[in-house]
């Protein structure tokens, strides 16, 4: 199942190079970009090491947060709701000091659709 994820992650990287070098009629860009990922449901941050790694080689800063009660976070079941998660990536987007590329994978893209229509800056 690992190894599933190890593909999907390479696949992401080539898709994240593609966007990141999609505009050859703009003069080139030396500014970095902040990118924020979240793992998808039962993973946690371990899930975007490799696209972490690439970018960050790049020269872009790389957050990838365990949300509630995922990877190293020891939040109970109990007390996790969708709001949690939500309010856990906006304390995150409130505290850069730029504007970020958000990125959720699978049951999280939900999870940062309500996050973009809060911050939509």
């Amino acid at each position: 199942m690992k190894k599933m994820f190890q593909i999907s992650s390479l696949i992401l990287v080539f898709l994240f190079s593609m966007f990141i070098h999609a505009h050859p009629t703009e003069a080139p860009s030396k500014k970095t970009k902040t990118y924020v990922l979240v793992h998808s449901a039962w993973l946690g941050a371990w899930q975007w090491q490799q696209v972490a790694k690439t970018l960050e080689t790049a020269g872009h800063t790389v957050i990838t947060p365990d949300l509630a009660g995922h990877g190293s976070d020891k939040t109970p079941v109990s007390d996790i709701t969708m709001e949690t998660y939500v309010n856990q990536l906006l304390a995150i987007l409130d505290g850069q000091p730029e504007k970020v590329v958000l990125v959720g994978h699978s049951f999280n893209g939900i999870t940062v659709s309500r996050v973009a229509e809060l911050r939509p800056k």
